[in-house]
């Protein structure tokens, strides 16, 4: 299952890796419209077999942020490993380049590589393969950034796949979609 954004582009949700879940959520981060505070908090939302939602609370980020790229790392076997946060606004807005890890092995949330270019925000990201692609944004530098980043799972590192966007973007969906049925000649 892929990555699924609800409510705003701030608060990403990623598969929970418990397999006795019916349908498991993580939110990470995030930012209150109202007040402009930046949160770096993290839950599970279990929504179970039984259609009951139960929170659980998980450890905080190192970094307040939001607008950040969030993906899921598999292991060979399919299940969930970890779950990556990386760049993103932190507090005063301040663009981020930091990467972390949260390793469901250990319960924590660990640095990883810094992003391979200045501060993006407002990425989309998208599952690919056992790791995820991190796609455009907006760079610190005021552009819209059109490359395409991959998070590998076996390095845990980012690798710039040489692909670009036609036209930069940020604050934009990506998703996968099956063969055939989008041409891209």
């Amino acid at each position: 299952m892929s990555q699924i954004c609800l409510l705003s582009f701030q608060i990403r949700y990623v598969e929970n890796p418990d397999q006795s879940s019916a349908y498991g959520y993580m939110v990470v981060g995030g930012h209150d419209i109202t007040t402009a505070v930046v949160y770096n908090t993290s839950w599970i939302l279990d929504f179970g077999t039984d259609g009951k939602v139960e929170y659980a609370k998980y450890p905080d980020l190192s970094y307040p942020r939001s607008d950040a790229f969030a993906g899921r790392l598999d292991s060979e076997d399919g299940s969930t490993k970890s779950v990556v946060v990386a760049g993103g606004a932190g507090t005063n807005s301040a663009f981020l380049t930091s990467t972390e890890i949260f390793d469901f092995s250990s319960g924590e949330w660990i640095q990883g590589p810094e992003l391979p270019e200045s501060g993006v925000r407002g990425g989309a990201s998208v599952q690919f393969g056992r790791g995820f692609l991190a796609v455009g944004g907006y760079s610190e530098d005021s552009s819209f950034s059109d490359k395409i980043l991959f998070f590998d799972p076996d390095t845990e590192a980012w690798v710039d796949t040489g692909k670009r966007l036609k036209t930069g973007r940020a604050y934009a969906v990506a998703l996968l979609v099956p063969d055939g049925l989008v041409s891209c000649r």
